[in-house]
């Protein structure tokens, strides 16, 4: 299974890109897959959180995770190199 998922992409230009360039490899995919032309996002439709939707099937209110935001300086200050260690994702 392939689980795509493209930031910005909305159903029009997928529509688009299927009809003016069928050789093109997103709109092969589409026509060798599934495409759910009524899947709605959840509120609000940022990306990580939408992402989350289709995976886990949590919303944001049970996943906890309602923006992008997912960068927090006192786990990872400036300079940091090395990523060891755990943290999360909420400021």
């Amino acid at each position: 299974m392939l689980r795509l998922s493209v930031d910005g992409l909305q159903q029009d230009g997928l529509d688009w890109v299927v009809r003016a360039q069928p050789r093109f490899a997103l709109a092969r995919l589409v026509a060798g897959g599934t495409s759910y032309i009524r899947a709605q996002t959840p509120v609000p439709s940022v990306s990580f959180p939408g992402l989350l939707v289709q995976v886990t099937g949590g919303n944001p209110t049970s996943t906890g995770v309602y923006y992008d935001v997912s960068d927090n300086r006192a786990l990872l200050p400036a300079g940091t190199t090395s990523c060891t260690g755990g943290g999360g994702f909420r400021d």
